[in-house]
């Protein structure tokens, strides 16, 4: 009772072709197995080539933490921020200091200014005063002069 189908497939034609592609498929799946795990060596390599940047790169980060830490740590009790108002509270102090004196210095310039302005004036009316004494002086001088020699030429005979 052997069926055709069995006949053909249990044929040493059929097997040893079959047999030859179980060959060839376990052939290409150990390539493709060997393949697979030289592409996981090659990315196992690149991950532990970035760890140890990582590490690198942390270890420097670390130093320079370090670094700043110790950049901006007090030897005395206060803090880094308690330090920075205390200046700008001085700052403010200073400014306002500052602003005081302008101030003063604006008021005295104006002084001075209105004090040379009153100077000036005063020196201004005194021309004018002299001035005025000098023509005043001029005319009674050729008055006198004038009567002078009318009196002289009256004496004479």
């Amino acid at each position: 009772m052997n069926e055709p189908i069995f006949e053909v497939l249990t044929s040493k034609e059929v097997v040893a072709g079959i047999a030859a592609l179980v060959v060839a498929f376990i052939t290409l799946l150990g390539a493709f197995i060997r393949w697979l795990v030289a592409w996981v060596n090659r990315k196992v390599v690149s991950l532990q080539t970035q760890m140890a940047d990582i590490s690198e790169s942390a270890s420097k980060a670390e130093t320079e933490a370090r670094g700043a830490r110790e950049g901006v740590t007090n030897s005395h009790g206060t803090h880094l921020r308690d330090d920075l108002d205390e200046v700008r509270a001085g700052m403010k102090t200073l400014m306002r200091k500052v602003d005081g004196i302008e101030k003063a210095r604006v008021e005295d310039a104006r002084s001075r200014e209105r004090r040379d302005q009153r100077a000036e004036d005063q020196i201004d009316g005194l021309r004018l005063d002299i001035r005025a004494l000098t023509a005043s002086a001029e005319k009674t001088h050729e008055r006198l002069e004038t009567r002078l020699e009318c009196l002289e030429s009256s004496r004479k005979p």
